[in-house]
């Protein structure tokens, strides 16, 4: 059989994955959480976009804050949170929420895709190009398989999946094989070409010929390393003595401030102070 063809006009539409693929895309405990939470973070958002000012009000955030708020009240009701935030609120949304320990996790970051193309190809695009390039070739990398038409590349003779021919016909992209995850790939490659054509390439030239390990170890490298200027303790070790959902011994705290004293950072002791649990996920210690 040969592969057969997708585009975004066969996929469901412009308005993509349904909201409820994105409230699916949450656990039991973001869920809990959310509906304990969502009223503070409701108000606080209708605040926010009431302001006389609301891209300001809202610039002013720090990334942990907007990343709280999404999850507060789910990426439906934060639609118009994400669409004012800046890219850098963005990127520390995704250094948050994407790894577990030192790899990237795509599903965490599948409803902060869908929810930038909701807002529009221009957003896409804006937030794109903030991106390390690593970041940017690894998203791509994990989703699809890339056929470099200029090289005679192409799928083989009996690959019956879908496949994407970019805009430009320079590339054949073998798609995910569930339709959802088709629908979101699709969507996310045109509205790139659309926001800049030459990103769009050197996105997927990218994922094409750099090695996977090495793409994943600079990417996080860079995540560190903003997460480690923000103020965060990017060290497992810090909070492998207790699980999300109860209180972390002094011994936790002790080693995450001391490291982040070590670090070089100012200590405010009235702000948040995040670290990796045993998992490697992002959690907020006090």
């Amino acid at each position: 059989m040969s592969p057969r063809d997708v585009s975004s006009s066969g996929q469901g539409g412009p308005g993509g994955p349904s909201s409820g693929s994105l409230d699916s895309a949450l656990g039991p405990l973001d869920r809990i959480r959310a509906q304990l939470a969502g009223p503070r973070g409701y108000r606080r958002i209708d605040a926010l976009l009431s302001s006389d000012d609301a891209a300001g009000a809202i610039a002013a955030l720090s990334p942990s804050e907007v990343f709280e708020l999404v999850h507060e009240v789910g990426f439906e009701d934060a639609a118009d949170l994400i669409h004012l935030a800046t890219p850098e609120q963005i990127q520390g949304c995704l250094d948050l929420d994407g790894w577990t320990r030192d790899q990237l996790d795509i599903a965490p970051l599948r409803p902060w895709l869908s929810a930038l193309l909701d807002a529009g190809f221009e957003k896409l695009g804006e937030v794109w190009a903030k991106l390390d390039s690593e970041l940017r070739a690894l998203i791509v990398q994990r989703e699809v398989k890339i056929h470099d038409v200029s090289l005679g590349e192409a799928p083989a003779e009996d690959y019956d999946g879908a496949v994407l021919t970019t805009p430009d016909s320079y590339f054949m992209l073998e798609l995910p094989p569930d339709d959802e995850s088709q629908r979101l790939v699709t969507r996310i490659i045109e509205d790139l070409y659309r926001a800049d054509g030459d990103l769009a390439r050197h996105t997927l030239m990218s994922a094409r010929s750099e090695p996977p390990a090495e793409l994943e170890e600079n990417s996080y490298r860079w995540r560190s390393g903003r997460l480690a200027d923000l103020g965060y303790v990017v060290n497992p070790a810090a909070a492998d003595a207790f699980t999300i959902g109860q209180s972390p011994p002094a011994s936790a705290l002790l080693s995450a401030w001391r490291q982040r004293i070590d670090l070089g950072n100012d200590v405010d002791f009235t702000q948040p102070l995040y670290a990796s649990d045993a998992s490697g996920r992002m959690i907020r210690l006090r």
